[in-house]
């Protein structure tokens, strides 16, 4: 017989009395709950890393941004060497687009050899008094010929510059019955319409490359604070009654 003892806290000592056989197997199942535990941590270790599935929208759906060329074609006829109120429009319109996402020259390029050659050239003086309107400055604009053949019908001319393109591509992917999943994870289009909203709406997709340079300071914004700040006056904008937030005057009812 073997007697064992159970001290728990400030209590008395309990002492029983059992059986060696009711030790033996007490152990024998310590004995085979240990081993079950370590055949089970080595079969996780053998079983190695699953198989990654990215759960982002940022990683299932990315915005890619690639370099891409806008290009402008200004139709010429043969007796003609003014550009039209439409093409004005037209050329005004890419300038800004070159303004405001251009990267590199606005290159101008008009047709040598065609049969409308002469009136290409002209019209192609229409188009730098445009941009200089514009705001594009001279040393932006490149100027070049390409040449036609003289028997083919009137060429246009060319405007074009590169600049970057964002995109999202795989949208409208549904390769599963969304209404039975159980695996709680985001269905395969699940944000992609974001993301090609946010590709969309960004005015230089350079910006999801790299940002941009700090602009300077408003120094003289700054001078005008410090100014206040030293006299000991308020720095804070003037607020007029519209700026409180208040919506409306509700009278209690007397």
């Amino acid at each position: 017989m073997i007697k064992y003892s159970v001290i728990c806290g400030s209590a008395a000592t309990i002492s029983k009395t059992i059986s060696a056989s009711a030790v033996r197997s007490i152990v024998t199942v310590v004995s085979l709950a240990a081993s079950a535990l370590v055949l089970t941590g080595c079969l996780n270790a053998n079983q190695g890393i699953v198989d990654y599935n990215p759960i982002e929208v940022s990683q299932t759906h990315p915005i890619t941004v690639e370099q891409g060329e806008a290009r402008l074609e200004i139709h010429v006829p043969a007796r003609s060497k003014k550009l039209s109120r439409e093409d004005r429009a037209r050329v005004a319109q890419f300038a800004h687009e070159h303004r405001a996402e251009g990267h590199g020259p606005l290159v101008v390029a008009r047709p040598r050899g065609g049969r409308n050659e002469i009136s290409a050239a002209g019209t192609v003086a229409s188009v730098q008094r445009v941009l200089r309107r514009s705001g594009v400055p001279g040393n932006a604009v490149q100027y070049r010929a390409y040449r036609v053949q003289q028997a083919s019908g009137p060429a246009p001319v060319i405007l074009t510059f590169e600049r970057y393109q964002a995109r999202v591509e795989n949208c409208g992917r549904w390769p599963k019955n969304v209404a039975n999943t159980y695996d709680n994870r985001p269905y395969a289009n699940f944000g992609c319409a974001t993301q090609a909203n946010l590709a969309a709406m960004v005015v230089n997709p350079k910006d999801f490359i790299t940002p941009r340079t700090m602009t300077p300071a408003d120094a003289t914004r700054r001078d005008n604070v410090f100014d206040a700040y030293r006299k000991g006056d308020a720095t804070q904008s003037e607020r007029s009654k519209d700026d409180s937030g208040q919506v409306s005057e509700q009278s209690s009812g007397e």
